[in-house]
């Protein structure tokens, strides 16, 4: 598949300009030997097609996974909880706008009325084009942010239980925005508990988004870990 930077990563100048042959990375998911082994070599012609593929038992590929992949993890939180005694009620809610307004999300807390809430979103995956210091490596768990939008206790909490559990999380820090629905929170029903949980993320908002399988299921891993652990049998009896 072709690729570039992110758009959301890129200057107003390099938004507006159409990259050139060379600015432009094929990435295949095998190595150079590997390509000259199939025949692939300078100047094979090469095509585009949207779909859903694997280039790995791992890694996944394909259109509109920023949205998908988030409602996927709740899913799976929610399906190994359900057999579990617990004290509380989990809403999973799969909101509209959240790239505009959030109004769907906004609309859904003020209906809901919950005591913690959790942003599942995806973060920005590292590419070879881009900064590791603003990027989260794909395969080594979901990240959880650290940013004056979460609150402060819950994030420590999940980051020490991801520890404990042994599950791979990345704490990152987002000094002002998480660039998520927990923008509102603060501004909600006078401020609700938050914390920011997101899956790593390739070539994010492309047709050929990519993510690894792993960081999905520990995402859905560390949200039900730590439900189970707040809220879990030990409170409900």
């Amino acid at each position: 598949m072709v690729v570039k930077k992110p758009y959301c990563m890129m200057n107003g100048n390099e938004q507006k300009k159409t990259p050139a042959v060379n600015e432009a990375l094929l990435f295949t998911g095998k190595t150079k030997d590997e390509l000259i082994a199939l025949g692939v070599k300078v100047g094979t012609p090469i095509g585009y097609e949207k779909n859903y593929f694997s280039l790995s038992e791992d890694l996944f590929f394909g259109p509109s996974l920023d949205n998908a992949a988030a409602a996927v993890a709740g899913t799976l939180a929610v399906e190994e909880l359900k057999e579990k005694a617990r004290s509380c009620d989990i809403a999973l809610l799969l909101s509209s706008q959240e790239e505009s307004y959030g109004a769907g999300f906004k609309t859904g807390a003020f209906a809901l009325k919950p005591d913690e809430i959790f942003v599942v979103d995806v973060d920005l995956g590292h590419t070879p084009e881009t900064d590791k210091n603003k990027t989260v490596a794909v395969g080594e768990g979901p990240s959880v942010a650290v940013s004056v939008q979460t609150d402060r206790a819950m994030t420590k909490k999940v980051i020490a239980l991801a520890k404990k559990k042994e599950i791979p999380c990345q704490p990152i820090l987002n000094v002002k925005s998480t660039g998520t629905n927990a923008s509102a929170v603060p501004f909600l029903m006078g401020g609700i508990p938050c914390a920011v949980v997101s899956i790593p993320l390739k070539y994010m908002h492309t047709p050929t988004e990519g993510l690894s399988i792993k960081d999905l299921e520990n995402t859905g891993k560390l949200l039900a870990a730590y439900i189970e652990e707040r809220y879990g049998a030990k409170e409900a009896e």
